[in-house]
């Protein structure tokens, strides 16, 4: 499994550091009030390893485990709960469409 970059928006600042050093890879979006990763086939490492570095947050890493095969994409974070769960189930989701949480669900249920 590939390394898996995420951002905790918890602690990122939208300073927009990450979007400067790395734009094709991070996006501040102001209404979400942190930066989102793009969603790539591959990643620039040396450029994103700048703005790890750089980012006064220090929210970016990379997360290399091997047993979190689900990812919110909304809020940047590895799904840890056995079986997957939405860590965030009452909040408005952009990647409801494409969420591999929702979509276990949804067929679970039919």
């Amino acid at each position: 499994m590939p390394k898996r970059l995420y951002i905790d928006p918890k602690e990122c600042k939208a300073c927009g550091a990450c979007e400067e050093i790395c734009p094709e890879v991070f996006r501040v979006d102001e209404d979400l009030g942190y930066a989102r990763i793009l969603d790539l086939e591959t990643y620039p490492e040396d450029k994103i390893n700048e703005a790890i570095i750089t980012c006064p947050g220090r929210c970016i890493d990379w997360d290399e485990s091997k047993d979190n095969e689900y990812f919110c994409q909304k809020y940047q974070e590895p799904i840890k709960t056995k079986p997957p769960a939405c860590p965030h189930p009452l909040d408005y989701c952009q990647f409801r469409s494409s969420c591999p949480v929702h979509f276990l669900e949804k067929e679970k249920g039919s």
